[in-house]
């Protein structure tokens, strides 16, 4: 039985909790979330032990969506990982966005309130929670790794 994205997608999906992806499309859902699974694959997929290769997988789901699975069974703490690596790549993405990088006039006091102050405190948020990433990376190498079959480093 192989790993669905789907339930990579419900792991990340707690960490983040993203309202606005209430009114997207479904498709469009679906394409965000597999992007992000797939820049976390980038990032996860030389430390890990399971091999992170997947296929289309044919459902018979009402709406005919694409669906896709890893080819093998991940482990928990590998799923962790890769939920963890998607909140990571998602809060990038918010931390990047072009409204951050203006500030806003209100009009109910004509008062402006600093958005480099909210840019910092997100940059903040996602140095920490690549900090929390990285550590599980490692965590999860040390744990699994193969020492006897390391090569020495011979340099140049």
């Amino acid at each position: 039985m192989a790993t669905s994205f789907d339930t990579i997608y419900e792991r990340a999906l707690f960490k983040f909790k993203d309202r606005s992806f209430l009114k997207y499309t479904d498709e469009l859902k679906d394409l965000t979330m597999k992007n992000y699974l797939l820049s976390a694959v980038v990032d996860f997929q030389h430390s890990c032990k399971t091999p992170l290769t997947y296929s289309e997988v044919t459902t018979e789901s009402p709406d005919g969506a694409i669906k896709y699975a890893f080819d093998a069974d991940l482990q928990n703490e590998e799923v962790e990982i890769l939920a963890t690596g998607m909140a990571f790549h998602w809060l990038s993405s918010k931390v990047t966005a072009s409204e951050h990088l203006k500030n806003v006039m209100h009009n109910s006091d004509y008062k402006s309130f600093s958005q480099g102050a909210m840019l910092k405190e997100l940059k903040e948020l996602r140095a920490q929670v690549r900090s929390e990433y990285d550590s599980k990376i490692k965590t999860y190498s040390f744990r699994y790794s193969d020492l006897a079959n390391l090569s020495p480093n011979r340099g140049a």
